[in-house]
Protein backbone atom coordinates (compact mmCIF):
# COMPACT_ATOMS: atom_id res chain seq x y z
CA UNK A 1 0.00 0.00 0.00
CA UNK A 2 2.80 2.04 -0.41
CA UNK A 3 2.10 4.45 -3.38
CA UNK A 4 3.49 7.06 -2.56
CA UNK A 5 4.21 8.95 -6.02
CA UNK A 6 6.16 12.41 -6.60
CA UNK A 7 4.09 15.11 -7.27
CA UNK A 8 5.36 16.84 -10.71
CA UNK A 9 5.45 20.27 -11.91
CA UNK A 10 2.76 20.06 -13.96
CA UNK A 11 0.36 18.98 -11.32
CA UNK A 12 1.91 21.88 -9.48
CA UNK A 13 1.00 23.57 -12.24
CA UNK A 14 -2.49 23.00 -12.58
CA UNK A 15 -3.14 24.24 -9.27
CA UNK A 16 -0.94 27.60 -9.65
CA UNK A 17 -3.05 27.82 -12.80
CA UNK A 18 -6.65 27.11 -10.63
CA UNK A 19 -5.43 30.26 -8.22
CA UNK A 20 -4.82 32.18 -10.65
CA UNK A 21 -8.29 31.65 -11.95
CA UNK A 22 -9.92 32.07 -8.69
CA UNK A 23 -8.84 35.17 -8.43
CA UNK A 24 -10.06 36.48 -11.68
CA UNK A 25 -13.33 35.20 -10.03
CA UNK A 26 -12.92 37.97 -7.16
CA UNK A 27 -12.20 40.27 -9.05
CA UNK A 28 -15.05 39.92 -11.52
CA UNK A 29 -17.26 39.32 -7.96
CA UNK A 30 -16.07 42.49 -6.98
CA UNK A 31 -16.19 44.42 -10.03
CA UNK A 32 -18.59 42.96 -12.33
CA UNK A 33 -20.98 41.21 -10.37
CA UNK A 34 -21.66 39.57 -6.83
CA UNK A 35 -22.87 36.32 -8.01
CA UNK A 36 -19.69 35.81 -9.30
CA UNK A 37 -18.76 35.21 -5.47
CA UNK A 38 -20.26 31.85 -5.94
CA UNK A 39 -17.68 30.10 -8.43
CA UNK A 40 -14.76 32.50 -5.90
CA UNK A 41 -15.29 31.01 -2.78
CA UNK A 42 -16.19 27.30 -4.67
CA UNK A 43 -12.67 27.63 -5.87
CA UNK A 44 -11.03 29.19 -2.99
CA UNK A 45 -12.29 25.91 -0.97
CA UNK A 46 -11.12 23.70 -3.87
CA UNK A 47 -7.68 25.62 -3.96
CA UNK A 48 -7.43 25.28 -0.24
CA UNK A 49 -7.63 21.59 -0.17
CA UNK A 50 -4.71 21.34 -2.24
CA UNK A 51 -2.35 22.96 -0.95
CA UNK A 52 -1.38 20.00 0.73
CA UNK A 53 -0.35 18.68 -2.34
CA UNK A 54 1.38 21.73 -3.93
CA UNK A 55 3.94 21.85 -1.00
CA UNK A 56 4.45 17.92 -0.94
CA UNK A 57 7.10 16.32 -2.66
CA UNK A 58 5.66 12.91 -2.65
CA UNK A 59 1.55 12.40 -2.39
CA UNK A 60 -0.63 9.23 -2.46
CA UNK A 61 -3.17 9.71 -4.75
CA UNK A 62 -5.76 7.13 -2.74
CA UNK A 63 -5.83 8.44 0.69
CA UNK A 64 -8.49 10.13 2.75
CA UNK A 65 -7.25 13.85 1.52
CA UNK A 66 -7.90 12.71 -1.81
CA UNK A 67 -11.65 11.35 -1.05
CA UNK A 68 -12.04 14.86 0.65
CA UNK A 69 -10.56 17.04 -2.78
CA UNK A 70 -13.30 14.81 -4.35
CA UNK A 71 -15.94 15.50 -2.05
CA UNK A 72 -15.33 19.62 -2.50
CA UNK A 73 -15.03 19.24 -6.29
CA UNK A 74 -18.24 17.30 -6.34
CA UNK A 75 -20.42 19.04 -3.48
CA UNK A 76 -18.70 22.44 -3.66
CA UNK A 77 -17.11 23.95 -6.48
CA UNK A 78 -19.22 22.28 -9.06
CA UNK A 79 -22.86 23.63 -7.53
CA UNK A 80 -20.91 26.81 -7.14
CA UNK A 81 -20.26 27.15 -10.57
CA UNK A 82 -23.91 26.54 -11.18
CA UNK A 83 -24.89 28.62 -9.05
CA UNK A 84 -23.00 31.77 -10.34
CA UNK A 85 -23.46 30.87 -14.05
CA UNK A 86 -27.86 29.88 -13.44
CA UNK A 87 -27.79 26.51 -14.48
CA UNK A 88 -29.75 24.76 -15.42
CA UNK A 89 -31.35 28.84 -14.73
CA UNK A 90 -31.41 32.11 -13.31
CA UNK A 91 -35.30 30.84 -11.54
CA UNK A 92 -33.84 27.39 -10.97
CA UNK A 93 -31.19 28.39 -8.67
CA UNK A 94 -32.90 31.85 -7.24
CA UNK A 95 -35.87 29.20 -6.44
CA UNK A 96 -34.19 25.97 -5.29
CA UNK A 97 -30.99 26.28 -4.52
CA UNK A 98 -30.69 30.05 -3.27
CA UNK A 99 -34.13 29.92 -1.72
CA UNK A 100 -33.81 34.19 -3.15
CA UNK A 101 -31.20 34.95 -0.56
CA UNK A 102 -29.13 38.27 -1.54
CA UNK A 103 -25.21 37.47 -2.18
CA UNK A 104 -24.40 38.64 1.56
CA UNK A 105 -26.45 35.96 3.24
CA UNK A 106 -24.01 33.50 2.09
CA UNK A 107 -20.30 34.84 2.74
CA UNK A 108 -19.74 34.16 6.32
CA UNK A 109 -20.87 30.51 5.51
CA UNK A 110 -18.64 30.07 3.17
CA UNK A 111 -15.78 31.25 5.11
CA UNK A 112 -16.97 28.70 7.59
CA UNK A 113 -16.25 26.16 5.14
CA UNK A 114 -12.92 27.39 4.44
CA UNK A 115 -12.30 27.10 8.13
CA UNK A 116 -13.37 23.53 8.14
CA UNK A 117 -10.85 22.60 5.33
CA UNK A 118 -8.13 24.42 7.20
CA UNK A 119 -8.28 22.67 10.32
CA UNK A 120 -8.83 19.01 9.06
CA UNK A 121 -6.05 19.75 7.21
CA UNK A 122 -4.19 20.88 10.11
CA UNK A 123 -5.51 17.27 11.87
CA UNK A 124 -4.74 15.12 8.93
CA UNK A 125 -1.10 16.63 7.77
CA UNK A 126 0.19 17.36 11.12
CA UNK A 127 -0.48 15.25 13.30
CA UNK A 128 2.39 12.91 14.16
CA UNK A 129 1.10 9.34 13.63
CA UNK A 130 3.33 6.84 15.01
CA UNK A 131 4.79 4.46 12.54
CA UNK A 132 5.24 0.58 13.69
CA UNK A 133 5.02 -2.32 12.10
CA UNK A 134 1.74 -4.55 13.37
CA UNK A 135 2.17 -8.16 11.70
CA UNK A 136 -1.10 -9.97 10.77
CA UNK A 137 0.10 -13.78 9.90
CA UNK A 138 -2.45 -14.42 7.46
CA UNK A 139 -2.35 -14.78 3.37
CA UNK A 140 -5.38 -15.03 0.81
CA UNK A 141 -6.16 -18.85 -0.25
CA UNK A 142 -7.10 -18.52 -3.80
CA UNK A 143 -9.82 -21.30 -3.97
CA UNK A 144 -11.75 -20.00 -0.85
CA UNK A 145 -11.20 -16.86 -1.77
CA UNK A 146 -12.99 -17.27 -5.23
CA UNK A 147 -15.64 -19.64 -3.69
CA UNK A 148 -16.65 -17.13 -0.88
CA UNK A 149 -16.43 -14.18 -3.05
CA UNK A 150 -19.37 -16.21 -5.46
CA UNK A 151 -20.95 -16.61 -2.25
CA UNK A 152 -20.90 -13.19 -1.26
CA UNK A 153 -21.21 -11.52 -4.92
CA UNK A 154 -25.19 -13.65 -4.91
CA UNK A 155 -25.96 -12.80 -1.56
CA UNK A 156 -25.37 -9.27 -2.53
CA UNK A 157 -27.81 -9.77 -5.58
CA UNK A 158 -30.65 -11.36 -3.19
CA UNK A 159 -30.36 -8.28 -1.17
CA UNK A 160 -30.85 -6.20 -4.14
CA UNK A 161 -33.66 -8.50 -5.24
CA UNK A 162 -35.68 -8.13 -2.14
CA UNK A 163 -35.24 -4.52 -1.66
CA UNK A 164 -36.77 -4.05 -4.85
CA UNK A 165 -39.37 -6.56 -3.92
CA UNK A 166 -40.17 -4.32 -0.99
CA UNK A 167 -40.05 -0.92 -2.57
CA UNK A 168 -43.18 -2.20 -5.10
CA UNK A 169 -40.34 -2.79 -8.34
CA UNK A 170 -41.08 -0.54 -10.71
CA UNK A 171 -43.70 1.15 -9.37
CA UNK A 172 -41.93 4.16 -8.64
CA UNK A 173 -39.87 4.65 -11.50
CA UNK A 174 -36.85 2.67 -12.86
CA UNK A 175 -34.17 4.84 -10.74
CA UNK A 176 -35.78 6.88 -7.71
CA UNK A 177 -35.33 7.60 -3.62
CA UNK A 178 -37.20 4.51 -1.53
CA UNK A 179 -37.73 4.65 2.04
CA UNK A 180 -39.09 8.23 1.62
CA UNK A 181 -39.77 9.50 4.76
CA UNK A 182 -43.41 11.13 5.26
CA UNK A 183 -43.49 12.27 8.84
CA UNK A 184 -40.06 13.51 11.27
CA UNK A 185 -41.60 11.17 14.25
CA UNK A 186 -40.40 7.72 12.01
CA UNK A 187 -41.49 5.88 15.00
CA UNK A 188 -45.15 6.55 14.37
CA UNK A 189 -45.06 5.99 11.10
CA UNK A 190 -45.65 2.31 10.53
CA UNK A 191 -44.77 2.27 7.02
CA UNK A 192 -41.75 3.29 7.39
CA UNK A 193 -38.68 1.21 6.60
CA UNK A 194 -35.40 1.88 4.55
CA UNK A 195 -34.26 -1.39 5.17
CA UNK A 196 -30.82 -0.95 5.97
CA UNK A 197 -29.72 -4.51 6.53
CA UNK A 198 -30.49 -5.22 3.36
CA UNK A 199 -28.02 -2.40 2.28
CA UNK A 200 -25.59 -3.63 4.25
CA UNK A 201 -25.78 -6.86 2.69
CA UNK A 202 -25.57 -5.41 -0.60
CA UNK A 203 -22.33 -4.62 0.24
CA UNK A 204 -20.89 -7.96 0.25
CA UNK A 205 -20.79 -7.53 -3.78
CA UNK A 206 -18.61 -4.52 -3.65
CA UNK A 207 -16.13 -6.48 -0.88
CA UNK A 208 -16.01 -9.38 -3.34
CA UNK A 209 -15.35 -7.11 -6.21
CA UNK A 210 -12.44 -5.14 -4.36
CA UNK A 211 -11.22 -8.72 -3.43
CA UNK A 212 -11.00 -10.42 -6.78
CA UNK A 213 -9.57 -7.59 -8.54
CA UNK A 214 -6.99 -7.31 -5.98
CA UNK A 215 -6.06 -11.22 -5.99
CA UNK A 216 -6.36 -11.17 -10.17
CA UNK A 217 -4.53 -8.17 -10.22
CA UNK A 218 -1.04 -10.57 -9.65
CA UNK A 219 -1.76 -12.02 -13.11
CA UNK A 220 -1.64 -8.60 -14.59
CA UNK A 221 -4.57 -7.69 -16.07
CA UNK A 222 -4.09 -5.82 -18.56
CA UNK A 223 -2.56 -8.43 -20.85
CA UNK A 224 -4.20 -10.47 -23.50
CA UNK A 225 -5.68 -13.66 -22.68
CA UNK A 226 -8.98 -15.75 -22.63
CA UNK A 227 -8.35 -16.27 -18.98
CA UNK A 228 -7.91 -12.70 -18.60
CA UNK A 229 -11.37 -12.35 -20.59
CA UNK A 230 -13.16 -13.98 -18.52
CA UNK A 231 -11.86 -12.72 -15.60
CA UNK A 232 -12.55 -9.26 -16.86
CA UNK A 233 -16.29 -9.97 -17.24
CA UNK A 234 -16.59 -11.54 -13.69
CA UNK A 235 -14.94 -8.03 -12.83
CA UNK A 236 -17.56 -6.33 -14.91
CA UNK A 237 -20.71 -8.63 -13.54
CA UNK A 238 -19.77 -7.61 -9.59
CA UNK A 239 -19.65 -3.81 -10.71
CA UNK A 240 -22.94 -4.26 -12.23
CA UNK A 241 -23.72 -5.91 -8.96
CA UNK A 242 -22.60 -3.35 -6.65
CA UNK A 243 -23.92 0.04 -8.56
CA UNK A 244 -27.81 -2.16 -9.03
CA UNK A 245 -28.32 -0.88 -5.75
CA UNK A 246 -27.82 2.31 -5.87
CA UNK A 247 -28.88 2.91 -9.55
CA UNK A 248 -32.34 1.47 -8.06
CA UNK A 249 -32.52 4.32 -5.28
CA UNK A 250 -30.89 6.83 -7.23
CA UNK A 251 -27.72 7.57 -5.81
CA UNK A 252 -25.83 9.05 -7.86
CA UNK A 253 -22.68 9.42 -6.06
CA UNK A 254 -23.26 5.82 -4.79
CA UNK A 255 -22.57 4.39 -7.89
CA UNK A 256 -19.73 6.55 -8.65
CA UNK A 257 -17.79 5.48 -5.33
CA UNK A 258 -18.07 1.80 -6.56
CA UNK A 259 -15.98 2.57 -9.60
CA UNK A 260 -13.80 5.26 -7.67
CA UNK A 261 -12.79 1.97 -5.39
CA UNK A 262 -12.09 -0.19 -7.80
CA UNK A 263 -9.65 2.05 -9.55
CA UNK A 264 -8.10 2.49 -5.87
CA UNK A 265 -7.70 -0.75 -5.36
CA UNK A 266 -6.03 -1.51 -8.83
CA UNK A 267 -3.74 1.64 -8.10
CA UNK A 268 -2.29 0.10 -4.77
CA UNK A 269 -2.04 -3.46 -6.53
CA UNK A 270 0.26 -1.32 -8.99
CA UNK A 271 -1.87 -1.91 -11.57
CA UNK A 272 -1.85 0.64 -15.07
CA UNK A 273 -5.52 2.72 -14.63
CA UNK A 274 -5.15 4.92 -17.69
CA UNK A 275 -5.94 2.48 -19.64
CA UNK A 276 -8.15 2.18 -23.30
CA UNK A 277 -10.33 -0.21 -21.36
CA UNK A 278 -10.47 1.32 -18.13
CA UNK A 279 -11.87 4.48 -19.46
CA UNK A 280 -14.18 3.12 -21.66
CA UNK A 281 -15.45 1.95 -17.79
CA UNK A 282 -15.16 5.46 -16.70
CA UNK A 283 -17.44 6.70 -20.27
CA UNK A 284 -19.76 3.91 -19.61
CA UNK A 285 -20.17 5.53 -15.78
CA UNK A 286 -21.09 9.41 -17.08
CA UNK A 287 -23.22 7.92 -19.53
CA UNK A 288 -25.31 6.29 -16.30
CA UNK A 289 -25.23 8.99 -14.41
CA UNK A 290 -26.70 11.27 -17.15
CA UNK A 291 -28.95 8.93 -17.41
CA UNK A 292 -30.32 8.49 -13.65
CA UNK A 293 -30.15 11.98 -13.66
CA UNK A 294 -32.89 12.11 -16.45
CA UNK A 295 -34.81 9.17 -14.60
CA UNK A 296 -34.94 9.91 -11.77
CA UNK A 297 -37.86 10.76 -9.84
CA UNK A 298 -37.36 12.42 -6.14
CA UNK A 299 -40.74 13.17 -5.31
CA UNK A 300 -41.15 16.36 -7.61
CA UNK A 301 -43.93 17.32 -10.15
CA UNK A 302 -43.85 14.71 -12.64
CA UNK A 303 -44.02 17.64 -15.45
CA UNK A 304 -40.72 19.02 -14.29
CA UNK A 305 -38.79 19.51 -17.23
CA UNK A 306 -35.57 17.75 -18.32
CA UNK A 307 -33.01 21.26 -18.11
CA UNK A 308 -34.05 21.34 -14.36
CA UNK A 309 -34.25 17.87 -13.78
CA UNK A 310 -30.57 17.41 -15.30
CA UNK A 311 -29.47 20.22 -12.98
CA UNK A 312 -29.81 18.16 -10.24
CA UNK A 313 -26.66 16.35 -11.68
CA UNK A 314 -24.71 19.42 -10.06
CA UNK A 315 -26.90 20.68 -7.69
CA UNK A 316 -26.97 18.00 -5.90
CA UNK A 317 -27.56 19.49 -2.40
CA UNK A 318 -24.93 17.02 -1.15
CA UNK A 319 -21.09 18.00 0.64
CA UNK A 320 -19.59 21.10 1.64
CA UNK A 321 -22.15 23.28 -0.02
CA UNK A 322 -22.34 26.73 -0.24
CA UNK A 323 -25.99 27.06 -0.10
CA UNK A 324 -26.72 24.37 2.28
CA UNK A 325 -24.73 25.10 4.50
CA UNK A 326 -25.29 28.61 4.36
CA UNK A 327 -29.40 27.63 5.09
CA UNK A 328 -28.27 25.23 8.00
CA UNK A 329 -26.24 28.29 9.60
CA UNK A 330 -29.03 30.82 9.49
CA UNK A 331 -31.61 28.33 10.34
CA UNK A 332 -30.25 28.32 13.81
CA UNK A 333 -31.56 28.92 16.33
CA UNK A 334 -35.24 30.14 14.72
CA UNK A 335 -35.84 26.92 12.63
CA UNK A 336 -32.89 24.44 14.32
CA UNK A 337 -33.01 24.51 17.28
CA UNK A 338 -28.84 23.46 18.83
CA UNK A 339 -28.10 19.94 18.95
CA UNK A 340 -25.80 19.68 21.44
CA UNK A 341 -24.25 16.64 20.08
CA UNK A 342 -27.39 14.53 19.73
CA UNK A 343 -27.41 14.48 15.51
CA UNK A 344 -24.00 12.76 16.11
CA UNK A 345 -24.81 10.34 18.97
CA UNK A 346 -27.65 9.10 17.36
CA UNK A 347 -25.88 7.07 15.12
CA UNK A 348 -24.97 4.23 17.25
CA UNK A 349 -28.53 3.25 17.37
CA UNK A 350 -28.09 3.33 13.23
CA UNK A 351 -26.89 -0.49 13.04
CA UNK A 352 -29.88 -1.88 15.09
CA UNK A 353 -32.29 -2.34 12.24
CA UNK A 354 -35.96 -0.95 12.72
CA UNK A 355 -37.47 -4.27 12.65
CA UNK A 356 -36.11 -4.83 16.25
CA UNK A 357 -36.21 -1.45 17.12
CA UNK A 358 -39.45 -0.07 16.54
CA UNK A 359 -39.08 3.22 18.63
CA UNK A 360 -35.85 4.00 16.82
CA UNK A 361 -35.32 7.66 16.80
CA UNK A 362 -34.81 9.49 13.18
CA UNK A 363 -30.97 8.65 12.24
CA UNK A 364 -30.52 11.10 9.65
CA UNK A 365 -30.53 15.02 9.98
CA UNK A 366 -31.12 15.19 5.92
CA UNK A 367 -34.95 14.89 6.73
CA UNK A 368 -35.18 17.39 9.09
CA UNK A 369 -33.33 19.87 6.94
CA UNK A 370 -35.45 19.52 4.24
CA UNK A 371 -38.50 19.66 5.73
CA UNK A 372 -37.46 22.48 7.88
CA UNK A 373 -35.26 24.92 5.13
CA UNK A 374 -36.45 23.29 1.40
CA UNK A 375 -40.07 22.55 2.84
CA UNK A 376 -39.38 18.58 1.04
CA UNK A 377 -41.99 15.89 2.09
CA UNK A 378 -39.45 13.28 0.36
CA UNK A 379 -36.08 12.57 1.60
CA UNK A 380 -33.79 14.91 2.77
CA UNK A 381 -30.70 17.01 2.44
CA UNK A 382 -27.50 15.80 4.10
CA UNK A 383 -25.44 19.31 6.31
CA UNK A 384 -22.40 18.02 5.54
CA UNK A 385 -19.79 17.87 8.46
CA UNK A 386 -19.34 21.31 8.58
CA UNK A 387 -23.13 22.38 8.94
CA UNK A 388 -23.85 19.85 11.40
CA UNK A 389 -20.54 20.62 13.51
CA UNK A 390 -21.96 24.44 14.13
CA UNK A 391 -25.64 22.84 14.03
CA UNK A 392 -24.73 21.04 17.08
CA UNK A 393 -21.59 22.85 19.17
CA UNK A 394 -21.50 26.65 16.87
CA UNK A 395 -18.07 27.64 15.77
CA UNK A 396 -15.68 26.02 18.13
CA UNK A 397 -17.34 22.30 17.37
CA UNK A 398 -16.43 23.77 13.71
CA UNK A 399 -12.92 23.99 14.38
CA UNK A 400 -11.94 21.35 17.10
CA UNK A 401 -14.50 19.32 15.16
CA UNK A 402 -12.67 19.56 11.75
CA UNK A 403 -9.35 19.03 13.71
CA UNK A 404 -10.51 15.92 15.19
CA UNK A 405 -11.88 14.47 12.04
CA UNK A 406 -8.27 15.16 10.69
CA UNK A 407 -6.51 13.56 13.34
CA UNK A 408 -9.23 10.26 12.81
CA UNK A 409 -8.51 10.09 9.17
CA UNK A 410 -5.01 10.13 10.41
CA UNK A 411 -4.86 7.62 12.91
CA UNK A 412 -7.21 5.51 10.52
CA UNK A 413 -5.18 5.75 7.34
CA UNK A 414 -1.25 5.42 8.75
CA UNK A 415 -3.20 2.02 11.37
CA UNK A 416 -3.49 0.90 7.38
CA UNK A 417 -0.11 1.45 6.54
CA UNK A 418 1.68 0.00 9.66
CA UNK A 419 -0.22 -3.35 8.94
CA UNK A 420 1.94 -5.76 8.10
CA UNK A 421 -0.28 -8.82 6.04
CA UNK A 422 -0.87 -9.70 2.35
CA UNK A 423 -1.53 -6.88 0.37
CA UNK A 424 -5.06 -8.45 -1.11
CA UNK A 425 -6.27 -8.83 2.35
CA UNK A 426 -4.93 -5.32 3.36
CA UNK A 427 -5.99 -3.28 -0.20
CA UNK A 428 -10.01 -4.19 0.15
CA UNK A 429 -9.95 -3.85 4.07
CA UNK A 430 -8.39 -0.19 3.52
CA UNK A 431 -10.16 1.29 0.44
CA UNK A 432 -13.69 -0.20 1.57
CA UNK A 433 -13.72 1.17 4.86
CA UNK A 434 -10.63 4.03 5.37
CA UNK A 435 -10.58 5.43 2.36
CA UNK A 436 -13.99 6.82 1.82
CA UNK A 437 -14.29 8.34 5.33
CA UNK A 438 -13.47 12.04 4.37
CA UNK A 439 -16.13 12.04 1.67
CA UNK A 440 -18.83 10.66 3.78
CA UNK A 441 -18.13 13.58 6.44
CA UNK A 442 -18.00 16.36 3.92
CA UNK A 443 -20.91 15.41 1.71
CA UNK A 444 -22.99 13.58 4.56
CA UNK A 445 -22.30 14.07 8.02
CA UNK A 446 -20.29 12.44 11.14
CA UNK A 447 -22.04 9.84 11.86
CA UNK A 448 -21.79 8.08 8.32
CA UNK A 449 -18.54 9.13 7.86
CA UNK A 450 -16.89 7.02 11.43
CA UNK A 451 -19.74 4.89 13.31
CA UNK A 452 -21.01 3.10 10.27
CA UNK A 453 -17.39 2.44 8.98
CA UNK A 454 -17.21 0.51 12.30
CA UNK A 455 -19.93 -1.90 11.10
CA UNK A 456 -18.07 -2.25 7.51
CA UNK A 457 -14.75 -2.73 9.25
CA UNK A 458 -16.79 -5.82 10.84
CA UNK A 459 -18.02 -7.01 7.81
CA UNK A 460 -14.86 -6.88 5.45
CA UNK A 461 -12.91 -8.18 7.67
CA UNK A 462 -15.22 -11.34 8.77
CA UNK A 463 -15.16 -11.47 5.43
CA UNK A 464 -11.33 -11.54 5.01
CA UNK A 465 -10.81 -13.96 7.69
CA UNK A 466 -12.60 -16.09 6.05
CA UNK A 467 -11.15 -16.26 2.56
CA UNK A 468 -7.40 -16.24 4.49
CA UNK A 469 -5.28 -19.10 6.19
CA UNK A 470 -2.81 -18.80 8.66
CA UNK A 471 0.85 -17.64 7.22
CA UNK A 472 4.71 -17.32 9.11
CA UNK A 473 5.80 -14.26 9.39
CA UNK A 474 9.65 -15.08 8.35
CA UNK A 475 11.26 -11.74 8.86
CA UNK A 476 10.60 -8.40 11.73
CA UNK A 477 10.26 -5.35 9.18
CA UNK A 478 12.66 -2.90 10.12
CA UNK A 479 10.85 0.20 8.63
CA UNK A 480 7.35 0.12 8.77
CA UNK A 481 6.71 3.03 6.76
CA UNK A 482 6.15 1.40 3.78
CA UNK A 483 3.81 -1.78 4.47
CA UNK A 484 5.62 -4.95 4.15
CA UNK A 485 3.46 -7.97 2.59
CA UNK A 486 3.00 -11.51 2.84
CA UNK A 487 2.33 -12.98 -0.51
CA UNK A 488 0.12 -15.97 -0.64
CA UNK A 489 0.95 -18.94 -3.01
CA UNK A 490 0.02 -18.39 -6.64
CA UNK A 491 -2.94 -20.44 -8.52
CA UNK A 492 -4.60 -19.52 -11.04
Amino acid sequence: MNRFVKVTNLQRGVIALLGVLTSAFWVMAMSIDMKFFFVAAGTTILLTSLVPVFVSREYDWFCPWSALILAVIYGCTFPSICMSFGLPSDEFVAENILLNEPVEYFIWPSALIVMFVIFMAIGFFGFPAKQRAIQIPRVSCPNRLILICAVCGLLSLAAFAAYFVFNGGLSGGLSSKRGSIRTLDVGADEGFSQHGWLRHFAKLGNIALLLLAAHWSRYQLSKTSAGNLFRMMILGGLILVSIAFPFYSSSRAGIVWVIICFFGCLYYMHQKILTFKLMSIVALLLGLLVFVTLVRNSGADSNEGMAKRFGHLLLNRHGPDIAVTSHVVHSIPEKLEFQHGKTIAVWFLAPIPREILPSKPLIHSGPIIGQQIYKLNVSGVPPGSAAELYWNFHVPGVILGSLLLGILLKVSYQWCRNLVMDEVLLVPIYIFVVFPCAFKAATHSVGPAFIMPMVDLVTVSAVVYVVSVSARVYAPVENPSPIGTLRSPVSS
